[in-house]
């Protein structure tokens, strides 16, 4: 009896190891959301985007690529970690269609203790998850809920963080459509 063409592919192990790899590109490419916001945005020449916890612009950012891409695009980023702040505005060119602000967005304007996951984490926990820097939250349990033990709550920090409603930010910025 002949062998199912499938069975005997699944039998040849580097076309195996190659057709998951297509797949799983395949898979990456179809919910690529950089692929989906350009489509949805391909008749725009002028966009513009409020992005709110920025990180480090790069990381799991599916907007600097189409930023860097399309120069009538604008955006105003808010990032309220100081270290993260500061790779943000540094991975970004000094363009007046970038604009920044350090704070978080709350309730009230004002000031509130911000917490965040220190980078020096990673050189003692080398376990630790690639997101852990993009964790950032006004309660810290809400940080050390993703981790089992103890061992994050040491590089838990605190720091005190201006903070704007979003009507305010958006006020500050002459921003009326996004």
């Amino acid at each position: 009896m002949p062998i199912p063409i499938k069975d005997f592919l699944k039998s040849i192990p580097f076309l195996r190891a190659g057709v998951r790899s297509v797949r799983q590109r395949w898979r990456d490419w179809k919910y690529d959301p950089a692929r989906w916001i350009a489509s949805a945005f391909r008749r725009d020449q002028h966009v513009s985007v409020v992005q709110i916890g920025s990180n480090d612009g790069l990381t799991q950012d599916p907007f600097h690529a189409l930023l860097m891409r399309h120069p009538g695009w604008s955006a105003l980023f808010v990032e309220p970690v100081p270290f993260l702040f500061a790779r943000l505005k540094a991975n970004y060119p000094a363009e007046p269609r970038f604009r920044f602000e350090n704070v978080a967005v709350s309730a009230a304007d004002g000031s509130l203790p911000f917490w965040y996951v220190a980078p020096e984490a990673r050189a003692s926990l080398p376990h630790l998850p690639p997101w852990v820097d993009q964790l950032g939250s006004f309660n810290r349990d809400h940080i050390a809920s993703h981790f089992q033990g103890d061992d994050i709550r040491p590089f838990i920090m605190e720091v005190g963080v201006p903070t704007l409603t979003l009507a305010r930010l958006l006020d500050r910025h002459n921003i009326s459509q996004i």
